[in-house]
């Protein structure tokens, strides 16, 4: 039984209070709950632990003298005093040094002495022989105790933080766990008992003449056909009553058996119109009930509730008083139910249970007004609905297991633990193998998990592995997989096996159709990242939460994971920095160190200091400065840092520096590059400031500097949507500089976009032809004849009419390549711009051209 889980148990084993005998100090660990107080007294004789309100049985222990001493202590003995329990020993030796502390795994009180010439020793001879006052010596020796303090306080917190089974040992809690919630144990409506919506017609009572009229013939012909499945026929057959008897009083009802046969037929969107016209065209008509009933149980059944509930609210108003008509309403309260409309559902289901012909029905009426709650996550009132119910209806309660697991749901979320326990484990003992017995031996897991107890914690192990082996193919076997892969026992996984576990998307979508909750991400993605932290190689623990940190999860959740990354990054600096391999190191705190949060345990950052010291060694200047920075900037030396602390100044640099540039230009330049200087090259407008840089440079006519920036800047720019208006700068700015070739290359390589862009006042770049002729035009600068009639053709290729200029430029390019092979096509280009409609100065190039051809004696007439 789990009800104990709730009740503080201080039932500790013989093992509650240790002694231990190390080389360098001793060791008093009494093994209380850190939530039991209890206060420690140290003097010249010894020292004494008082633990108030509780006696030594409560904790374990028996009273009197215990056989434990070592060359450092003696007597230890354990005795009641009126409200307590007081462990106490004597000093063997004189001056010793303590240091007490709370440990959480196992939660424990430890007292830690050593003498001053044991522990300390080393260090205070240093410190002595510095020291030569009395006054000097004695505020030295304190400050050796204290920092020997510091360093134990903060190895226990790093080993805390680092241990990848943490989230196992402790008690789990909303404010560091995600608990999902579940949608309500709802038993759907089969509503195709009542109505099949493959053949509608299957209880109709079809109208068959048994006159001889040729209409009446035409009817039963219809009938006939249908019946021996000929339902093309059928339908041609239906044509030609449709056209000879239009105000037949069969023509609803032979309208009804066309409908049906298209349905046979396979077209189901002819048929549902087909059905929505006989209820437009007579709505009180049997044919009518029973389309429309048809198109209700249709739409719920494809989970289109809003149109079941138009279709059975239609019913419900037509046919008050038919026989079925309870099912009607049922069919609106199910759909109401299911949008969460939980008032008009409500009003639905008392409806059924006053009216419903078989009491069982409005039983289960009652019953379903808990489950609107729950659907509501209103577990209060939930839970009033099901006791209503349970009270009224007594003897059709065991017709109803589902209620007993909502019932204990609704106490799981109202907080009520004990209660809720007991309820799941009455559920597990009376409905074993009910499918939806996965949900109580997965809660009482989450519950034993929820204890203080650890013994009681270590149960929740068990009932994890009992919903995966009782309902390997449920929800809960992946839920508990999940939990158990973060924890010691990893069920037989490996970071391989974790690794198909998680991107298996059948485990991932059966927690979604049952969880109600929009966590599901987050409890995926933080299991994942624990599990990979507490078995997988920090190489691969990284590359795992960088993953999770790109899918739509919460902030809270976020933080988790970038905590998680800098205990993996920490784990993997450290070896390679272990393993001599510097530069690795470096390159992978790059690769991750914008994922770093910005508030964390600064103790976990130390890391950061040897890697600068590494960056030095390696000679590589600036990468120390910027990892010194971010131990100094972000965590070392603010209390609680934030992003918004940390990028706030470089905006209010930015700004200024572009406001002072745009107000007064050159005439305030050294004011733009002071303001500019101030922004650091990890701050994220470093990239905007590179880009003012070289508008400077570049109003200086500063070319060669200008480039160097704008080079910077399209680095920086990788990704971004302005990327092509820069590259069209640095082409520019490079054909200003003269080197033609590299301009033109510039041009050609600018990935053209026809979306406008407007970035920090540069101008718009051209369209494509533009790009493609001064692509053109610097290479025939360069002197680089091919690559320039090559894209004179291109610009050729691309005009829908070549122009003059572009096909003259072409021919001049083509014939300075190879002036003899290419005569015939250098006049041919030519002869082509000579008779041209456009009368302009390239037409007059062209001709002046092939004048000199003829007298030279090289034209050529083809």
């Amino acid at each position: 039984m789990l009800i104990a889980l709730f009740s503080a148990s201080l039932a500790i084993a013989s093992s509650v209070l240790e002694v231990e005998t190390l080389k360098t100090h001793s060791r008093v660990r009494l093994k209380i709950d850190e939530t039991i107080p209890a206060k420690v007294i140290v003097n010249k004789k010894g020292f004494e632990i008082t633990v108030p309100g509780l006696a030594p049985d409560d904790l374990g222990l028996l009273e009197g003298a215990i056989k434990a001493s070592d060359q450092r202590f003696a007597g230890l003995t354990v005795a009641s005093t009126k409200d307590s329990t007081r462990i106490s020993a004597h000093w063997k030796q004189e001056n010793m040094e303590t240091f007490d502390y709370r440990q959480k795994n196992p939660p424990s009180l430890v007292l830690d002495f050593w003498s001053k010439g044991g522990l300390t020793a080393t260090q205070l001879q240093k410190l002595v022989k510095s020291k030569k006052k009395k006054n000097k010596w004695s505020k030295a020796q304190a400050g050796v105790s204290s920092l020997i303090q510091e360093i134990q306080r903060r190895e226990a917190r790093r080993k805390e933080v680092i241990d990848p089974n943490r989230f196992c040992r402790g008690t789990r809690e909303d404010e560091t766990e995600i608990f999902l919630t579940f949608k309500p144990a709802h038993e759907t409506i089969d509503f195709t008992k009542w109505m099949s919506i493959t053949t509608p017609d299957r209880d109709y009572p079809y109208l068959k003449p048994e006159g001889n009229t040729e209409e009446e013939k035409t009817v039963n012909l219809a009938h006939e056909l249908f019946e021996r499945g000929k339902h093309a026929l059928v339908l041609k057959a239906i044509e030609f009553f449709q056209k000879d008897y239009p105000q037949s009083k069969y023509l609803e009802d032979i309208l009804f058996l066309k409908a049906n046969t298209k349905l046979k037929l396979g077209l189901t969107a002819e048929a549902d119109r087909e059905f929505q016209d006989i209820i437009l065209r007579a709505p009180k008509s049997s044919p009518a009930y029973f389309s429309g009933f048809m198109q209700a149980v249709k739409a719920f059944s494809k989970d289109e509730y809003l149109q079941s509930l138009e279709k059975f609210m239609w019913l419900v108003e037509h046919y008050p008083d038919h026989p079925s008509n309870w099912v009607f309403h049922l069919g609106v309260a199910e759909s109401l139910y299911a949008i969460k409309e939980t008032v008009k559902a409500e009003q639905e289901y008392e409806w059924i249970e006053k009216n419903a012909p078989d009491l069982r029905i409005r039983s289960e009426a009652a019953f379903r007004v808990g489950d609107l709650y729950m659907n509501r996550e209103q577990y209060a009132e939930a839970l009033t609905a099901y006791t209503r119910a349970m009270r009224k209806y007594p003897e059709y309660t065991k017709h109803a297991p589902i209620v007993f697991i909502n019932r204990a749901e609704s106490l799981y979320w109202l907080g009520e633990y004990k209660q809720a326990a007991t309820e799941f484990e009455s559920y597990l003992k009376n409905q074993a193998s009910h499918p939806m017995g996965w949900r109580a031996s997965f809660r009482l897991g989450e519950l034993a998990d929820r204890s203080q107890d650890p013994k009681v914690r270590e149960l929740g192990r068990k009932w994890y592995q009992k919903t995966i082996n009782d309902y390997p193919v449920s929800a809960g076997a992946a839920l508990s997989r999940a939990r158990l892969m973060v924890c010691g026992d990893h069920g037989g996984f490996s970071y391989e096996l974790a690794e198909v576990f998680f991107h298996d998307q059948s485990q991932i979508r059966r927690i979604v159709n049952e969880s109600a909750s929009d966590e599901v991400q987050d409890f995926i993605s933080l299991a994942r990242a624990r599990t990979y932290q507490s078995l997988a190689p920090s190489e691969l623990t990284l590359q795992a939460i960088e993953d999770e940190l790109k899918k739509q999860i919460k902030s809270k959740t976020r933080d988790e994971l970038k905590a998680l990354l800098l205990v993996a990054l920490r784990t993997e600096v450290g070896k390679l920095l272990d393993a001599n391999k510097g530069y690795q190191a470096l390159q992978i705190y790059k690769s991750y160190r914008d994922l770093l949060p910005f508030k964390t345990d600064p103790d976990l950052v130390d890391f950061m200091l040897k890697l600068a010291q590494s960056a030095i060694s390696l000679e590589l200047p600036t990468v120390a400065q910027m990892v010194l920075g971010d131990y100094r900037e972000r965590w070392g030396t603010r209390a609680e840092p934030t992003p918004e602390m940390a990028m706030k100044r470089s905006d209010e640099y930015y700004t200024e520096a572009q406001l002072i540039w745009d107000a007064e230009g050159l005439e305030s330049e050294a004011k733009t590059r002071e303001a500019l200087d101030k922004i650091p090259e990890i701050s994220e407008y470093y990239y905007q400031k590179t880009v003012l840089l070289g508008q400077i440079e570049e109003k200086k006519a500063n070319f060669s500097q200008a480039i160097i920036y704008i080079s910077k800047a399209l680095v920086l720019s990788s990704g971004k949507k302005e990327q092509p208006i820069l590259q069209y700068w640095a082409a520019k700015t490079l054909a200003k500089l003269e080197r033609y070739g590299a301009a033109a290359k510039a041009y050609s390589d600018v990935r053209f976009t026809e979306e406008p862009i407007v970035f920090m006042g540069l101008e718009d770049f051209p369209d494509e032809e533009r790009l493609i002729e001064l692509a053109a035009e610097n290479y025939e600068k360069d002197k680089n004849w091919g690559k320039a009639a090559e894209y004179y053709e291109k610009l050729a290729a691309a005009q829908e009419k070549p122009t003059n200029r572009t096909l003259y430029q072409l021919a001049m390019n083509v014939e300075k390549t190879d002036p003899k092979t290419t005569k015939v096509k250098v006049s041919q280009l030519l002869k082509k711009v000579s008779i041209s409609e456009t009368n302009d100065f390239w037409k007059t190039l062209a001709l002046e051209a092939l004048q000199n051809r003829t007298k030279e004696g090289t034209g050529n007439g083809n």
